[in-house]
């Protein structure tokens, strides 16, 4: 993780905190190949 990434996830932090927002951390895996509606994973995609 570089420094910016870590200020602006910080920051991100605190502004849901302070808003009432949640915040949900996910790891980079699988991302661009995730249904956003089912969460079903599309393994025969390419890389992206």
């Amino acid at each position: 993780m570089t420094w910016a990434f870590y200020q602006f996830s910080q920051t991100l932090e605190h502004l849901c905190n302070r808003y009432g927002s949640k915040l949900v951390r996910i790891t980079e895996e699988y991302t661009s190949k995730t249904c956003t509606k089912c969460g079903h994973v599309h393994r025969k995609l390419g890389s992206s």
